[in-house]
């Protein structure tokens, strides 16, 4: 990385952080899916952390198949059933596959086990390509409701626990350019086309990320 970028970005990070109300005197964050693993750990396309914020927890994303976070926090040694929050980044398969998975397993243990399920306000909006809605994590809302999952919209920054903030709904000024063609997006009725190419007409979207204060 470019050094004076690095140094500006180490800047901006002193400067939002001089600005927060309350400090993290113990952030502890372990990574549970990811591309690479090392002996007894499995490894995929996906991502998942767990967030440990002065005895606070929650789970960022939950990994691409339905059985490599469980098995990964096993091997760690780490309980998922006293975790209560869950906080899912953006509807993408990869980060939202093993949901179901864990909140069915974890809930007999402690039914309040990732029970509140964190989204970005507008997460289960279609994404239409060649009349087909490719919003996956849609297919998962009804039975994650079933399930007792309660989820909770978030559109601005907001303190989910002591000290752990959502970042609020991310722009997009910039299309993704890892797929090919085009999607559609309907908003209460109204289409927006997706280019895999710079198209600043776009409302923001679901994206949504977490901020600790330390």
């Amino acid at each position: 990385m470019n050094k004076l970028f690095r140094n500006f970005l180490l800047g901006m990070t002193i400067i939002m952080v001089g600005f927060s109300y309350g400090q993290t005197k113990d952030l502890k964050i372990t990574i549970l899916s990811t591309m690479v693993a090392d002996y007894d750990y499995l490894g995929e396309w996906g991502f998942s952390a767990i967030i440990e914020s002065d005895g606070h927890k929650i789970l960022f994303d939950t990994g691409f198949r339905e059985n490599t976070v469980i098995e990964n926090a096993d091997s760690l040694n780490i309980d998922l059933s006293q975790v209560h929050h869950v906080f899912v980044s953006h509807n993408h398969l990869d980060h939202t596959g093993g949901l179901i998975r864990l909140r069915k397993k974890l809930m007999t243990v402690n039914p309040n086990a990732l029970k509140y399920v964190h989204v970005g306000k507008g997460i289960f909006l279609e994404r239409v390509f060649d009349g087909k809605n490719w919003n996956t994590f849609m297919r998962y809302k009804e039975k994650l409701l079933s399930l007792g999952v309660e989820f909770i919209n978030h559109e601005s920054r907001e303190e989910i626990l002591p000290n752990i903030c959502t970042t609020g709904l991310v722009p997009r000024y910039h299309n993704e350019k890892n797929w090919l063609g085009f999607r559609k997006m309907k908003i209460n009725g109204e289409s927006f086309l997706r280019y895999p190419r710079v198209h600043r007409g776009m409302p923001k979207t679901s994206k949504v990320s977490l901020r600790c204060n330390f």
